[in-house]
């Protein structure tokens, strides 16, 4: 299978610079012009009334546009002549100019960009007001970087605020040399509000398995527990490892895959008090029932190992939803599906090997605070070569 490499930008929301249609091929650059008018034409957009904006902490206002039609990209064939597809469903995405493929033809390694979304300016949400958790003005890649799990590296794109006024949204691509970027780019140092040098994430979606890439985003997982946000208590362990478990981060999908000792604990713990079932082999699901009888100030509590040997923890979700995340539950009955191992993915990932998408981290923490739908925003699997 070929991968795309896809830089991961935690400065935009919601942001994939690749319009419909966009095919990549192996070997094949992007080449400009994917025929952005065309599916500009589809979605029917009225610049002089974009359908959603969102405050962020620079003060600055972003326009997104919804892309209601389904989103594919074409990685390529595989020896077999099998095309190795990666499907994304409804999504959020930016208006794209034109300008962005011909731009991105020019960066050799890199095949499309995607983005985290900043802290929002206000966080005054029912259930925060309810559980006053301390770290719940924190977007998850900014308890990543606190804890020490990531590095960030230099900012690779910017977007147009809001307040520009005659034009709709543009995405500035390309801006690698920040210290001259007021003469090279003098317009978007005055279109944009957010410290030009300002560091951020740039990795790679998949990468491809070789020692060199996939240790870089190996952390060691310690701990997973239920902690209770009102009092600022712990309540109970679900899994404990002194030496910390093998976990490989992958910002390329939602899917998690956590010790198997958690899942046992899951179906015994006294605090959860849900009935849960393991179907067991190679394309095993967890189902939990009833998860709405669990407190929403009960989340779960992710502990790594960072520098000196301690323990950094970090708050991901209410515990319910963390459980089923997934828009899965079955006609008629409250049961949801955790998580389900594709059957290529298992014999890559042994017993004491755990995987955690970031994408389904994040996107527990977004829908908490909106009130989504439980529907992953991006459904992406990792890919093996």
């Amino acid at each position: 299978m070929w991968f795309l490499t896809l830089a991961l930008d935690i400065g935009a929301y919601a942001l994939w610079t690749l319009s419909s249609n966009y095919t990549v091929a192996p070997g094949d650059k992007p080449r400009g012009r994917h025929k952005v008018d065309k599916w500009q034409a589809e979605q029917n957009i009225d610049f002089s009334q974009v359908p959603a904006r969102q405050h962020y902490t620079n003060d600055a206002f972003y326009n997104w546009v919804p892309a209601q039609a389904p989103f594919s990209i074409f990685t390529g064939e595989d020896r077999s002549g099998r095309v190795g597809l990666i499907s994304l469903p409804t999504n959020l995405k930016y208006q794209l100019a034109t300008t962005i493929s011909e731009d991105l033809n020019t960066y050799n390694g890199i095949d499309g960009f995607v983005g985290f979304g900043p802290e929002f300016a206000q966080v005054s949400y029912a259930h925060e007001i309810e559980a006053h958790a301390r770290s719940s003005s924190q977007t998850l890649m900014t308890q990543l970087q606190t804890v020490g799990l990531i590095t960030p590296l230099v900012k690779t794109f910017v977007i147009s605020p809001f307040h520009l006024k005659g034009h709709a949204p543009r995405l500035w691509m390309g801006v690698w040399d920040w210290p001259d970027v007021e003469n090279t780019h003098p317009e978007l140092v005055a279109a944009y509000t957010f410290e030009l040098k300002r560091r951020e994430l740039v990795i790679p979606t998949v990468p491809k398995h070789r020692d060199s890439l996939v240790t870089v985003w190996a952390v060691r997982l310690r701990e997973v527990n239920i902690y209770d946000v009102e009092s600022h208590a712990h309540v109970e362990t679900l899994f404990e490892d002194s030496r910390g478990v093998n976990t490989r981060l992958d910002t390329g999908t939602e899917l998690a895959f956590l010790p198997e000792q958690f899942f046992d604990k899951v179906t015994t713990s006294p605090t959860i008090s849900v009935e849960a079932h393991y179907a067991g082999g190679t394309l095993s699901k967890y189902t939990i029932r009833q998860p709405g009888n669990l407190p929403h100030r009960f989340w779960l509590q992710l502990g790594f190992q960072i520098r000196g040997g301690t323990v950094g923890y970090i708050l991901v979700a209410p515990l319910c939803s963390a459980l089923t995340y997934r828009n899965t539950r079955r006609s008629g009955t409250n049961e949801s599906v955790f998580a389900a191992l594709p059957t290529f993915v298992v014999p890559r990932l042994g017993q004491t090997t755990a995987l955690i998408g970031l994408n389904w981290l994040k996107y527990l923490w977004v829908s908490y605070r909106d009130k989504l739908p439980d529907v992953p925003e991006v459904a992406m699997l990792p890919g093996h070569k």
